[in-house]
């Protein structure tokens, strides 16, 4: 395999990444059309997170596999919502331009 070979390849590799993640936008920015959600401010986002995280400190029922794997996952939601709300207001920003 040859340098410029590799260069190639990872050049391919990126592509398809980008392509993927802009699908994944596409698709959440449609998802969050359907459910609603594209309406909701960064502010709501945030006190709803915050909401949650609060009522699992009160619970403090730590124990239980499905809250931790809830407790991993909240971070990754977070930031697919705010980076939906971003777009979505980038893609309004767009269209009224």
């Amino acid at each position: 395999m040859t340098v410029q070979t590799l260069k190639e390849d990872i050049t391919g590799e990126q592509m398809q990444a980008r392509q993927a993640l802009k699908k994944a936008f596409s698709d959440a920015q449609k998802q969050s059309v359907i459910n609603g959600t594209d309406k909701i401010t960064m502010e709501e986002i945030d006190a709803e997170i915050a909401a949650y995280r609060r009522e699992k400190r009160e619970k403090s029922a730590a124990g239980n596999a499905l809250e931790l794997r809830l407790n991993l996952l909240l971070p990754m939601f977070h930031c697919q919502m705010r980076a939906t709300a971003f777009f979505t207001t980038q893609h309004r920003q767009l269209r009224q331009s």
